[in-house]
């Protein structure tokens, strides 16, 4: 069976918060319960806006990791809903 793919979408000003957040994801993607895409895994010179549109086309899940600090709730319905 294929694993569900997760799109895990951060703020770049956050990542102490993903890098945490990816240890509690860990063991799923070592027992082959989830693959996680994250835009760490743009590798330089791909497309961003195409790799991104790619990785979230494939998910069957998608996380949002908001921060106090980050985008807030009504940003990030606008964002979707435009």
């Amino acid at each position: 069976m294929k694993r569900p793919k997760a799109f895990l979408n951060y703020s770049h000003k956050d990542r102490t918060y993903l890098e945490e957040f990816q240890k509690y994801l860990a063991s799923f993607e070592r027992n082959g319960l989830l693959e996680l895409w994250v835009a760490t895994k743009i590798a330089p010179g791909q497309r961003w806006f195409d790799e991104i549109r790619a990785g979230l086309t494939s998910a069957r899940l998608a996380i949002f990791l908001v921060v106090a600090s980050g985008i807030t709730a009504d940003q990030m319905i606008r964002s979707l809903l435009s």
